[in-house]
């Protein structure tokens, strides 16, 4: 299981109160705002994003602006929720040491540039916090002279973060003489399943969407016991599937083939993190499509003003001076985010996972997930919400390729 994703804004012309975990609930919040604004557009089929990516990449820009600018993102992020005197960028530094730790045995890493044009004087204070508190090196570049050399570069630098999964991600024409800087995070994950699927068990189900049926490849986990839950409220299933270490993918089965919607309106973060504490270990049979989606592109810059970060898109408006220049000097032209997520059969077996919990006899859950459903891959230890989404069209046996605005 390989999951990736970046986030890019391109722009023109020690915690004291607050902890880590109040940290994670409002990523959370924020990527249930992003997720259910996706959803809203019935062209939307399959999404797949990751919160902590876009929070992270905002938390740095914040450190830049002034004023109403730095207000929107504030209410925007609920960071206004947090003590007055709470710096945000250090309890990102805290949860960041939290979640890249080089002990975890499975792969999960974070990268942070700054690219800013070698024409433009960016205020030191802005740079060196940049780096002392997300570890974005900056880099000087020369858009004026050579735009389209600078964008190739900074997709080359993308590409190398995410083990070649994420091409081309800033497209031609992107990168313009009048660019004065991006800023861009790119996160990248891969994990072992604590019980891995065995492939020969892999077979052609029929996946049920838009009430037609298609064969996909379907893995299979039979009596393997998971932690396991039912909501009444959301009515569907709950399936922890845990990774090596302290990941876990939790997936969302609607109980009926067209309940998706349904479970997207009730969802919060609130239940969420109670649902997931009151799972049960017990066997289950686990039917899981093998899929891949790739190059899910969203152009964040409409969804973003719809939560109330209007004025960083505006010339003239855009009170971004905390980076350099005078207020109103830059503004935001461009945010993209794009990610890659690969669910197979890879992992390893792990004794643990399968010796201890459930009643002896009980006869195993069938959890079949060959309708659409919710998923997300999180941090149990800080309660992140590392990726989230959903499958929503039956996977073909090709990439799939989506792009939404």
């Amino acid at each position: 299981m390989s999951t990736f994703a970046i986030f890019v804004a391109l722009l023109c012309v020690m915690s004291t109160g607050a902890t880590v975990k109040e940290l994670a609930e409002l990523n959370t919040d924020f990527g249930f705002s992003i997720y259910k604004q996706l959803t809203a557009d019935p062209d939307v089929k399959d999404i797949f994003f990751s919160p902590i990516s876009i929070s992270t990449a905002l938390a740095m820009l914040q450190l830049g602006t002034n004023g109403t600018t730095e207000d929107q993102i504030n209410r925007a992020m609920k960071f206004d929720t947090l003590s007055q005197n709470e710096n945000v960028a250090v309890l990102f530094h805290d949860l960041n040491a939290k979640l890249y730790n080089a002990s975890n045995n499975y792969t999960l890493k974070s990268a942070n540039r700054f690219f800013g044009s070698k024409r433009f004087p960016f205020r030191q204070t802005f740079l060196s916090d940049m780096r002392d508190y997300f570890n974005a090196e900056p880099e000087s570049v020369d858009f004026t002279a050579n735009p389209e050399g600078s964008r190739v570069h900074i997709n080359k630098w993308v590409e190398r973060q995410t083990a070649d999964k994420i091409k081309n991600l800033l497209a031609k024409g992107t990168i313009t003489k009048s660019t004065v800087f991006v800023l861009a995070n790119a996160i990248y994950f891969k994990g072992l399943w604590n019980a891995s699927f065995n492939s020969s068990l892999t077979k052609e189900l029929p996946f049920k969407t838009n009430d037609q049926e298609t064969n996909i490849p379907m893995m299979k986990m039979l009596g393997e016991k998971y932690r396991h839950g039912i909501s009444a409220t959301w009515n569907c299933q709950i399936l922890e599937l845990p990774y090596t270490g302290n990941v876990s993918m939790f997936v969302f089965l609607p109980n009926e083939p067209d309940g998706l919607p349904q479970l997207e309106s009730a969802i919060n973060s609130l239940e969420l993190n109670s649902l997931v504490k009151n799972l049960t270990k017990r066997p289950v049979d686990v039917y899981l499509p093998r899929f891949e989606l790739k190059d899910v592109t969203i152009k964040l810059a409409d969804h973003l003003k719809k939560l109330g970060m209007t004025d960083m898109f505006v010339d003239g408006e855009a009170d971004l001076s905390g980076i350099g220049g005078a207020p109103g000097q830059l503004f935001i032209s461009t945010a993209v985010h794009q990610a890659y997520v690969k669910v197979d059969e890879e992992g390893t077996e792990a004794g643990a996972a399968t010796a201890s919990g459930g009643a002896a006899g009980m006869r195993p859950q069938e959890f079949k997930a060959d309708h659409p459903f919710m998923f997300m891959i999180r941090d149990n230890i800080t309660e992140t919400i590392l990726f989230m989404g959903r499958l929503h069209e039956a996977p073909g046996k090709s990439d799939t390729t989506l792009r939404f605005n």
